[in-house]
């Protein structure tokens, strides 16, 4: 903790008495000195070095930055100084994302779960002051395309982001002041946004209103603000009618009430929060967000609190709606009781070393309902989706469907069975709408597997790989039937192997003389067999032999055909099946007989 007291006592003697409004060295482009300069190029020099000495200074710091206690003595110049050379030497990784326990408080819904968000809003909210945002808009509504600039309610439209006393951009307030009382909403980040000021003074005090779709501008006695701020405006509403208690939405507009909210709350299902909208939240807190220059920033009027229908859009139903949501999502032609539905996708089986495999599906995911309702979406590591996150919705008064093109990394050159899945989680969190509707509705699922095979390999043996097979009779006699039965066999030395196919059956040598039962088959699988025989009977005397050549491959699948053979002879000598006939054997003996008779006269 040395290095880190160093750090405090550097800046003490730096710090200046402030009021409420205004922090310590509040320095403008107006008031910046050539000494203040020469101080900046002074603290960043030994700050490098300090850094450089000291490697874990920055991780001792940065936390510090980020909870923005150096905020409160030092101005946005010397702030984002400091900040940037410490994100960058700490390597900091961008997240917009609320604090994991941020909402840990917010468990019921209706009117209980409004005061809980209030709770959560209000608790370490530090306010700032209008003039705050002449600096702050530069961190919150930063051009991700041009740096140096910032992007413009309503229009979005690209602006220097240096203030210019009003010349080209001012402070838009989306609640207008002639409809609030006095309060820190007033001043509120959350509630304030960079103008361009002929638009400021046409919307005026106009309340927002208008379908979806239309122009941007006045419509009768509304403002719609262009569909890229829709759903922005909406949220913003949301978070002052909660945060402030004084304040409320209603159909119209007058002492602190805005509307119109049936508008208002289409909007947000319509315009669902985007990285802009996303990051401005996160700036407004104070965390590190991104400076589209290769590293990150923080807000140095960071005001530390968080808006929760940004973060959590689910809660807007339950807090102006009703608490029957009545919305239900489903894969396929309907869904279960209790709204689950399961989807499986099996991309078959190929062959190992296959190119060009198609593992990618088009999954319609489907809402019943005529409410709104956001969803979310998780992917399994090995799973690429089109739509993720949290940040979907579907609109209301209608059913509707959406297509999400998943795909399963799988690697066809390594044999195995490749697995991954999609959830969809109905985000609402309303309970009476009915089984399988809103908190009710469970949980959606696509399935994707795809099975990579080793080629097939046929054998006459079961244990080992055997390419030749001879079947030898002997010596058998004529007319006597001779048999034995033989096994081809799918070998393998995988758990996953491609079926295996005899296609054709060559044959030379006396095969017209040996009877054998082969013929061609398809999809033998892995460790199976099949049994064939070999049967000789025959009149024709002599040495006999048959050559035959069978030939095996692959399953029909995508990849390798893997053809080869294997070669079986069959042989026999045949011997003849009479003996030496008696009478000849009698006639023989009659003339030796007969001979020796003649002899002895």
């Amino acid at each position: 903790m040395t290095a880190l007291t160093s750090s405090r006592l550097f800046f003490a003697p730096h710090r200046k008495s402030c009021t409420s409004d205004q922090r310590a060295l509040h320095l403008t482009h107006e008031t910046s000195t050539h000494l203040y300069l020469i101080y900046c190029q002074s603290l960043f020099a030994w700050l490098q070095f300090f850094l450089c000495a000291h490697a874990s200074a920055a991780a001792q710091l940065t936390p510090l930055i980020e909870r923005s206690k150096l905020m409160d003595t030092i101005k946005f110049s010397t702030a984002s100084l400091l900040t940037a050379l410490l994100l960058t030497t700490s390597s900091f990784a961008v997240s917009y994302d609320a604090p994991s326990n941020y909402y840990n408080n917010a468990t019921s819904t209706g009117s209980t779960l409004k005061s809980q968000l209030r709770q959560i809003m209000t608790s370490g909210h530090r306010p700032t002051s209008y003039d705050d945002l002449k600096y702050s808009a530069r961190y919150t509504d930063t051009d991700p395309n041009n740096p140096n600039n910032m992007l413009l309610i309503y229009n979005r439209a690209s602006n220097k982001s240096s203030w210019d006393s009003a010349k080209t951009w001012n402070r838009e307030h989306i609640w207008p002041q002639s409809k609030q009382s006095s309060g820190s909403n007033k001043s509120d980040q959350h509630a304030l946004r960079p103008c361009n000021p002929g638009l400021n003074s046409s919307r005026g005090n106009l309340t927002f209103g208008g379908t979806y779709g239309s122009s941007m501008g006045r419509h009768g006695s509304y403002w719609y603000t262009g569909d890229a701020d829709a759903g922005d405006v909406a949220r913003s509403l949301f978070y002052s009618a909660t945060r402030y208690s004084h304040l409320s939405l209603g159909e119209s507009s007058g002492s602190n009430k805005m509307g119109k909210l049936s508008d208002l709350i289409q909007w947000h299902y319509l315009d669902t929060p985007d990285e802009f909208e996303l990051r401005r939240n996160h700036a407004v807190y104070g965390g590190a967000v991104d400076n589209y220059r290769g590293g990150t920033y923080i807000n140095p009027e960071a005001q530390n609190n968080r808006n929760a229908y940004i973060d959590r859009p689910e809660y807007a139903w339950s807090v102006y709606m009703d608490q029957q949501n009545d919305t239900q999502l489903y894969f396929g032609s309907s869904a279960q009781s209790n709204g689950s539905s399961t989807l499986d996708v099996n991309f078959g089986r190929v062959i190992k070393g296959a190119t060009g495999v198609n593992t990618s599906y088009a999954a319609l995911l489907n809402k019943k309902g005529n409410d709104g309702t956001y969803y979310e979406v998780k992917a399994d590591a090995n799973v690429q989706s089109s739509v993720n996150g949290r940040y979907n919705a579907f609109a209301m008064n209608k059913n509707g469907n959406k297509s999400i093109n998943v795909s399963l990394d799988a690697d066809t050159n390594t044999a195995g069975k490749y697995r991954g899945s999609l959830v969809v989680d109905n985000l609402d969190v309303t309970t009476q709408g009915g089984n399988g509707r809103g908190a009710n509705d469970g949980n959606d699922s696509v399935n994707l597997e795809l099975t990579v095979v080793e080629n097939a390999t046929a054998s006459f043996d079961a244990r080992d790989e055997q390419q030749g097979l001879v079947i030898d009779f002997g010596d058998i006699k004529q007319n006597i039937l001779a048999q034995q039965s033989f096994e081809i066999y799918n070998y393998t030395a995988s758990a996953f192997t491609a079926h295996l196919d005899l296609d054709s059956i060559l044959s030379g040598g006396d095969s017209d003389m040996f009877d054998i039962d082969l013929a061609t088959f398809k999809n033998l699988e892995a460790d199976n067999s099949n049994t064939f025989t070999a049967a000789l009977d025959t009149d024709q005397i002599g040495e006999l032999e048959a050559q035959y050549i069978l030939n095996f491959s692959n399953e029909d699948l995508p990849g390798s055909a893997n053809e080869h053979s294997l070669f079986l002879t069959v042989k026999a000598n045949v011997i003849s099946a009479v003996p030496e006939p008696a009478s000849l054997a009698l006639f023989g003996l009659a003339g030796v007989i007969l001979a020796s008779r003649k002899r002895n006269r």
